[in-house]
């Protein structure tokens, strides 16, 4: 299945791996295409490419069915949406803060009987 622009896009590899990219007159094509918007992609990236019928507003485009358009403009109506990411809670690090106070516990354990032994309280 062929994305929104699908055809476009494999056209402008055509072109551009064929052809220099600055001889080709990319308003053309889009215009032959029929396409509403021209894509951004690399390829025209600090390149002015000029549509002879002008800026269309896409968000005043309907929908055919009834069921999408009512979604849609219900989304139009609500504005942007925002995103608010929540941190999660990672248990791997709760895990590694017991690993190391379990460390540091065998460490003061083993630290405190050698201490004893070089006192030669401990027979060992």
């Amino acid at each position: 299945m062929w994305t929104k622009y699908g055809i476009f896009l494999a056209s402008l590899f055509v072109i551009g791996s064929c052809l220099w990219c600055e001889r080709c007159d990319v308003g053309g094509v889009v215009e032959s295409y029929a396409l509403l918007e021209v894509p951004k992609v690399p390829e025209l990236k600090g390149r002015g490419v000029e549509v002879k019928c002008g800026p269309v507003e896409t968000s005043k485009i309907p929908y055919k069915d009834k069921v999408r358009e009512k979604i849609r403009l219900k989304r139009l109506q609500d504005g942007p949406k925002e995103v608010k990411k929540e941190r999660k809670v990672v248990e791997s690090w709760s895990k590694k803060k017991e690993q190391k106070l379990k460390r540091e516990k065998r460490k003061t354990k083993k630290q405190l009987v050698k201490s004893l032994k070089e006192s030669n309280v401990l027979d060992g």
